[in-house]
């Protein structure tokens, strides 16, 4: 019996979006009531671990609905897997160190070590961060030769068509 072309993961890994959606918004309902803080310069933003995960889970749900839409102009398999594993590696790692932060929690004094650690693991997420934006790159280099694919095949059809 051949699977439903529509769930083949070879040909369409953006279907892991959705089940890595899928499990984000389960997995905030079984997660604590632990915090997630964020130092920007001089202000801490404090998020709750529900909220990040509930927050994830509708990005990669959104991130899934454009590849639906956008299947038919998507030609390149190998772009999108890079797409889709870029995103979720970079992601992984972003929620792993930034939990680490927030478990250490605010101090009044930090050690010479802490300092360098807490830096260390800063520059980790920024990277990461960084990873993730570029990563998109790779879902607009696909749409971008999707579309000069079919521009270029509907002025070639028009071309050669019959009169």
């Amino acid at each position: 019996m051949k699977p439903y072309p529509f769930f083949n993961i070879k040909t369409r890994p953006q279907h892991i979006f959705a089940i890595v959606a899928l499990l984000s918004i389960i997995l905030s309902f079984f997660t604590t009531a632990a915090t997630i803080d964020i130092n920007l310069h001089d202000t801490y933003f404090v998020v709750s671990a529900v909220h990040l995960c509930r927050l994830i889970g509708l990005i990669f749900f959104i991130l899934w609905v454009i590849y639906i839409i956008t299947e038919p102009i998507l030609p390149v398999v190998w772009l999108k897997w890079g797409h889709v594993l870029v995103t979720l590696i970079a992601l992984i790692i972003i929620s792993y160190f930034s939990a680490q932060l927030s478990i250490r929690g605010p101090h009044k004094y930090y050690t010479d070590g802490q300092i360098r650690e807490a830096v260390n693991i800063n520059t980790i997420i920024t990277i990461a961060t960084t990873v993730l934006l570029t990563a998109q790159l790779l879902f607009v280099a696909n749409l971008m030769t999707g579309i000069v694919k079919k521009a270029f095949l509907s002025s070639h059809r028009y071309k050669n068509r019959k009169i």
